[in-house]
């Protein structure tokens, strides 16, 4: 379950760009799943041939998940998925290591330093350098996230923060750095699908957080939003946030990691349950 590792780009959109794509008049019924979306580096495409089948699509439409929003404008909570809602034990250390040794067993050694090189970092440079071998780096993480998932558990407060935010009007989505598989299992197991009205994970964006191109995806099931607001631990949900133009709400956050890459937050909470009262104050109720 991917978290904390970067992309150096970051894009531009903003909740602006929501607005712009709001519904000038009357109400009308929008589809907040659905089977369309990007690929990421082809590595949905390659997990769905393998089940048999499309099974994003599958996710998307499941009946506990895919729901129709009324209105012309809403009010959105952007949950991140690990160390928010579920934790788990997974060493993206390790991971990088392992993606790093199958990249120079390839393609030799990468420039020394004295920083290692992070996920989003080799993932970039495969794509750049090497795409041919892109597909076995996403299935080394995609190895790492399956184990780790298997050990899982659910932050206190998750449900809680997830009803509570939809109760003071607002529709809860979900934007992870996770493959669709390992979200889905989470989410399964945990019973959160049914309390989110979008899931966004990294088989529908063309690049991760930090980049905003996840909140494009987000942008795109929704009209006329009216607020929206970001909840995460990580440096990196809080830069996403940023460039996305939406304030970002910290959880248990790093505060040495908020410094470093000056990230402000609007709040930050310590307990999740606390969030739909902070939610309804910000919103004006």
């Amino acid at each position: 379950m991917l978290r904390d590792e970067p992309f150096e780009r970051a894009a531009r959109g903003g909740i602006e760009a929501v607005r712009k794509r709001a519904l000038a008049d009357e109400p009308q019924a929008i589809r907040l799943l659905d089977g369309s979306g990007g690929r990421h580096e082809g590595h949905g495409e390659q997990h769905e041939r393998e089940a048999g089948g499309d099974t994003r699509r599958a996710a998307l439409h499941a009946p506990s998940v895919a729901r129709l929003w009324y209105g012309s404008s809403v009010r959105l909570c952007v949950f991140d998925l690990d160390h928010t809602l579920v934790s788990s034990p997974l060493d993206l250390a390790a991971m990088a290591l392992e993606m790093r040794a199958y990249i120079e067993g390839c393609q030799g050694p990468l420039p020394a330093r004295d920083e290692r090189y992070r996920v989003g970092e080799l993932v970039r440079w495969c794509r750049d350098h090497a795409p041919d071998i892109s597909r076995p780096i996403w299935d080394i993480a995609l190895d790492h996230e399956r184990r780790a998932v298997a050990s899982a558990w659910l932050e206190p407060g998750a449900r809680e923060a997830l009803d509570g935010a939809r109760a003071a009007g607002f529709s809860t989505v979900l934007w992870t750095n996770n493959a669709r598989e390992v979200t889905q299992v989470a989410l399964d197991r945990f019973a959160l699908a049914d309390a989110l009205d979008l899931v966004v994970t990294r088989d529908d964006m063309a690049e991760m957080k930090p980049s905003a191109d996840g909140w494009r995806v987000i942008a795109a099931r929704f009209a006329g939003v009216r607020d929206a607001i970001v909840v995460g631990d990580s440096w990196v949900d809080g830069l996403a946030a940023a460039a996305a133009g939406v304030p970002f709400v910290a959880y248990r956050p790093r505060e040495a990691e908020l410094t470093r890459w000056k990230i402000t937050p609007i709040a930050r909470i310590d307990d999740l349950t606390a969030l739909p009262t902070w939610l309804r104050a910000w919103a004006g109720q």
